[in-house]
Parts: C-alpha cells; sequence; structure tokens
C-alpha cells in the first residue's frame, strides 16, 4: 500500500514538476514565431485600441477582438503582444471567448482588454497576436514555437500627461494700487484654458464665459479688497494666479465754490447798503436843519 502510494506521489510529483516546467516557459513569453498562412485561415484580429497613428497618454488600454477558425488544432490557442517587436507576451486576461461549432470546425471569439505596461513618450508598434504554442520534445527542445494563424499591428504615440497648471499673469489690478474709477480685471495664460474664473475677497468664484481676459469688476465697495484668477487647462489642471491686494476710494464731492464766499459777500453788501442809509439819512438831516 504504502509502495503504491508512494509511486502514485512520485507520479503526481514529476508530472506537476513537467507541467510547471511547460507553463513557466509558457506562461509569459510566445515563441519563437512561426507564421502560418496568416490571413488566409478564417482567423482575423481587429485592434480598436490603440488606434493607428492615434496618440495617447499612459496608461495605454490594449483593446482587440479575435475572429479565429479553432479546427487547426481542435482548440482554443493563444493570444500574445508585443510593443516595438520586442517579446511576445500571453494575454491571459480573455474577459469573453466563445465558440460556435459548425460541423467539423468551430469558429472561436476572443476579446481582450487589458492595461500595457507604463510606455517611454515616443512612437510605438504594437501588434496582436493569435495562434498556437506547441511544446518541444525532451529530445529535441528546439520544436518549441508559437504558430501564428493572425495578426495585425498599429503605430501610435505616447505622450505623457500635462502635469503643469496653467500660469496666469494678473496685468490688473496691480498689487498695492489705489482705484478711484471703474476697476478693470485683464490677465493673460500661457496656454489654452478651458475655464477661467475669479474670487473676490475669497467669495464664491464667478465664472468668466468665453476668452475674455479684460472684465469689469463692478460693485465694488470703497476700501480694500483683494483678488485672486483661476484657470483650468485641457488636462483638468486648474492654475491659480498671484493674490492682489487693491483699494477702492470714491473721489470725495466738493461743495459748490459760491458757498464759500457767499457770506463774506452778504456782510459786504450789508455794510456798504448800512453806509449807504446813513449817508443819506444825515444828509436828509442836514436840508431839514437849513430849512
Amino acid at each position: 500500500m504504502k509502495n503504491t502510494l508512494g509511486a502514485v506521489l512520485l507520479f503526481l510529483l514529476v508530472s506537476a514538476l513537467v507541467l510547471g516546467i511547460v507553463e513557466a516557459a509558457n506562461n509569459d513569453i510566445l515563441g519563437p514565431i512561426v507564421i502560418r498562412s496568416a490571413g488566409d485561415s478564417g482567423t482575423n484580429i481587429q485592434i480598436l485600441s490603440p488606434q493607428n497613428n492615434d496618440t495617447s497618454n499612459n496608461p495605454i488600454q490594449l483593446h482587440f477582438y479575435v475572429h479565429a477558425s479553432i479546427n487547426v488544432y481542435g482548440d482554443f490557442g493563444d493570444i500574445g503582444y508585443s510593443i516595438d517587436e520586442e517579446d511576445v507576451y500571453r494575454v491571459n486576461e480573455i474577459y469573453r471567448k466563445t465558440r460556435q461549432q459548425h460541423g467539423d470546425s468551430a469558429l472561436g471569439e476572443f476579446q481582450v482588454n487589458i492595461t500595457l505596461p507604463i510606455l517611454e513618450q515616443g512612437q510605438h508598434t504594437l501588434t496582436a497576436y493569435y495562434g498556437y504554442q506547441i511544446p518541444g520534445t525532451p529530445n529535441n527542445p528546439s520544436l518549441e514555437r508559437y504558430e501564428v494563424f493572425a495578426y495585425s499591428t498599429v503605430e501610435f504615440t505616447v505622450k505623457n500627461k500635462d502635469a503643469t497648471p496653467p500660469e496666469i499673469t494678473v496685468e490688473s489690478p496691480t498689487h498695492n494700487t489705489t482705484y478711484t474709477e471703474q476697476v478693470q480685471l485683464t490677465f493673460t495664460l500661457n496656454e489654452t484654458a478651458t475655464w477661467t474664473g475669479y474670487s473676490i475677497d475669497g467669495n464664491e468664484t464667478v465664472t468668466i464665459h468665453g476668452n475674455n481676459y479684460n472684465v469689469t469688476l463692478a460693485d465694488l465697495t470703497e476700501g480694500t479688497h483683494n483678488i485672486t484668477v483661476y484657470a483650468q487647462d485641457q488636462e483638468g489642471n486648474i492654475g491659480t494666479s498671484e493674490n492682489i491686494t487693491f483699494t477702492v476710494a470714491f473721489p470725495k464731492t466738493e461743495p459748490f465754490p459760491t458757498l464759500t464766499i457767499a457770506a463774506p459777500t452778504i456782510v459786504a453788501l450789508v455794510l456798504i447798503s448800512l453806509l449807504i442809509y446813513f449817508k443819506k439819512h444825515k444828509h436828509k438831516n442836514t436840508t431839514d436843519k437849513k430849512n
């Protein structure tokens, strides 16, 4: 009994080791590639993402369909991809796999959607493959190969995502300046913005509609204020301007000039009138005495 159990365990161990070696050899990398009538076997690949001549940011989603005639070896094949004609990596993340039998043949459909490793900025080539990984034999391991029945290639460009917010230069109002008239908000940006706005004295941000970077700041009260301008670029980065402090001082209304000279003039007129009155009165008294 012990001998039988030992033999079974030994068989399982050897089988596991052999399978483990084959699986380890084939789990990540497929190859060497041998092209077998690609495009003529009823098998085709459609790459949906990245698209040919497209520009994308990291991380890149690889999404493609495989329509395969699987009567060649009677089972589903192996799917892989390569970047820049390097090693062909096996795709294990197949989120849909269907098979339709038609007599002695069958049609299989695979859908793949995986995230590629982070790629360097620049142009790249991606190729998706469908085929069968054929293992070698203990006596001739060089027979191992990846027989490819379909492949598709796209070229695309990787552009690292812009993480730099817009730079905002406020031209008006200027810092520590006093304004006696309407205050104009004018500013410039170093890149195209999808949204701009401003906040006065920490209050709710006011959206600036359109690309109007010259705005009248209405309804400002007299006193000291501060203003901050915001801008969002096409990547969603939000930039903030310097906080500008300025003062609004309304001009004082001067009294009408005639009011300042009215009192002296009235006094002078009164004195002149009194002199004329007394002079006439004195002259009359003198005339009465002579008579």
